[in-house]
């Protein structure tokens, strides 16, 4: 397939090989002839790559310590992609350069991106040249990880480095990802869901320092608002008095089309505290939230402080769980569809990260109602199967004066504005 050649006057030898019905050459200078066999090997395995997209294992180590030089010769005959100077590939340049390309996600994705950066570099140092990590030590790097924090924070950040090697296999950087056979896991924490319930919600809103900061809990917990994403989009022009409605925009969502931003119910326990920070706002006010608040970067802290405050043990993942603890509530009244379309999530991602069960689903459950019930439908059935198998039955029904008879109600149809109410559109 390919053949070594040395020109005699100099003793620098050349590998020659034929691609694409082309003959191509690769200068490898002056060395022993059983070093040139090797290079002539990697160079039969990489033409083999390039038509099964299977790279021999002892090649790609080859190919991956090989000098910019050599690995220059063998981009200029098409064998593999250019790469990028040696400082490029080091593992903390390489996630820099990334992240520094990545100007389409919003500053908070970046703050994640170089959590899982600096636990990279901790474990394999920032001069580490990335080519050069194997599989087997992504797989240890894993389980350092899975020693210090929990099996979903752990799953987030394996998910996120996935994506920083998949890009640098798709830019030449490197081969193939060491990362690609590493397992992902689970990103749902079970043990960090909390149900926070009105009891709760009502110590913490009694403990607020102002009404703005009851608001922005209400907002939460009643209104399903993302904190602080949604929080400080929500304008007062956003909130239809008359219709009883919020337009809520959504900047985690707005990547997707059509999902920017979402109409939800004015519910009557968020109406009463946007009234009162309307009667209170400066005139000519733009948001809701004031912005030296809506913009604050320790609302997370200031909730705990008020949580203390009020004498309740403080929830993991405070706002999230407020939202979640909505998501459960509105599960229980309505069909999924409508809870999940008014808090701006999928079906899916309600059941797998908001909806939990609590303590009065197992009250309900084991209460007496619940168990009289099924017993009074079973003789309700019986009653009616022996009042059809009764042949001299033949008593009317009595019904109430001005109703309608069972036939007459049988076929009323349904007008043209259908059984729902109207939908409201901005």
């Amino acid at each position: 397939m390919a053949s070594i050649a040395t020109e005699e006057s100099t003793g620098l030898k050349r590998i020659q090989f034929i691609t694409d019905g082309k003959r191509k050459t690769v200068r490898i200078g002056r060395m022993n002839q059983r070093a040139a066999e090797k290079i002539k090997g990697h160079i039969e395995n990489l033409i083999t790559a390039n038509l099964t997209g299977v790279m021999d294992e002892e090649t790609a180590k080859w190919l991956a310590k090989s000098d910019d030089a050599m690995h220059a010769k063998l981009a200029a005959v098409a064998l593999v992609k250019p790469r990028e100077t040696t400082s490029a590939r080091a593992l903390a340049a390489m996630i820099d350069a990334y992240i520094a390309r990545r100007s389409d996600v919003k500053p908070i994705t970046v703050l994640t991106w170089n959590q899982a950066k600096r636990y990279l570099v901790e474990f394999f140092t920032s001069a580490r040249l990335v080519a050069l990590i194997k599989s087997a030590e992504c797989d240890d790097f894993r389980r350092w990880l899975r020693a210090k924090f929990s099996e979903a924070y752990t799953s987030k950040m394996i998910m996120i480095c996935k994506a920083f090697f998949r890009d640098a296999a798709r830019r030449g950087i490197i081969t193939v990802s060491p990362f690609i056979e590493v397992r992902n896991g689970s990103q749902v924490n079970q043990d960090r869901r909390r149900y926070i319930d009105a009891g709760t919600i009502q110590k913490v809103l009694d403990a607020a320092p102002s009404n703005e900061w009851r608001l922005i809990i209400v907002l939460a917990r009643y209104g399903g608002l993302r904190v602080p994403s949604e929080l400080s989009q929500l304008k007062w022009g956003h909130i239809h008095w008359q219709e009883k409605r919020i337009v809520v925009t959504s900047p985690k969502t707005e990547h997707h089309e059509g999902q920017g931003t979402r109409i939800c119910p004015l519910f009557p326990e968020v109406e009463e505290y946007l009234r009162l920070a309307y009667d209170a706002a400066p005139e000519g006010e733009e948001y809701v939230i004031r912005e030296k608040l809506r913009l604050a970067p320790n609302l997370r802290k200031e909730l705990t402080r008020i949580i203390e405050r009020a004498g309740v043990v403080a929830w993991p993942k405070l706002f999230q769980n407020l939202r979640a603890s909505r998501a459960t509530d509105l599960a229980d009244q309505f069909p999924s569809h409508v809870g999940a379309a008014w808090l701006g999530h999928a079906e899916e991602v309600a059941k797998k990260h908001y909806r939990t069960v609590t303590d009065e689903h197992f009250a309900k459950a084991i209460s007496k109602q619940a168990a009289q019930n099924p017993a009074q439908h079973t003789s309700a059935d019986t009653s009616i199967d022996k009042q059809l198998e009764s042949e001299g039955n033949e008593k009317q029904a009595v019904l109430p004066s001005g109703a309608d008879v069972c036939n007459a109600v049988h076929v009323k149809k349904v007008g043209d504005k259908g059984l729902e109410p109207l939908t409201f559109r901005v």
